[in-house]
């Protein structure tokens, strides 16, 4: 499996989003509709609603709703504490023509929130298992 993180962040803080930020929820998160690729390869997206409070995030997926597996947790104080924030991974090589289930977790100082479970199914052949990871322009290789 293969990985590539990314997060996109949004413009400047308002009054209201000043306000989320003295909420002492945590953080809300949303699972998005993934991109497909030729391969047995896929990008998993969610949205973080971080509430003024610098938060990592992380993906389960599995071939079932009990997942299995998880993206590597991802922490960067460069995501808007106010967001919303879109972030994704990328996951390679996996099992071809099979159905995977997903969702996007996210944790701040106040707790862990769960986006809904999705479904995905990958095309193409299979291929070695791998991560890759993205944070910015720069590329990390390792394996999971």
């Amino acid at each position: 499996m293969a990985i590539f993180a990314t997060q996109q962040s949004s413009a400047s803080a308002s009054n209201e989003q000043i306000r989320a930020a003295s909420d002492p929820a945590p953080l809300h998160v949303r699972t998005a509709d993934t991109v497909q690729y030729p391969g047995p390869e896929v990008v998993l997206y969610g949205v973080l609603y971080p509430k003024g409070r610098y938060a990592q995030f992380w993906f389960q997926w599995g071939r079932t709703s009990k997942y299995g597996h998880m993206t590597h947790p991802t922490f960067d104080e460069g995501l808007d504490a106010f967001g919303p924030e879109i972030v994704s991974e990328y996951l390679l090589n996996l099992r071809p023509n099979a159905s995977y289930h997903y969702r996007v977790v996210g944790k701040n100082a106040v707790g862990k929130a769960y986006g809904a479970d999705k479904t995905f199914r990958t095309k193409g052949r299979r291929g070695r298992r791998s991560v890759l990871r993205r944070r910015g322009g720069s590329r990390t290789m390792g394996s999971s």
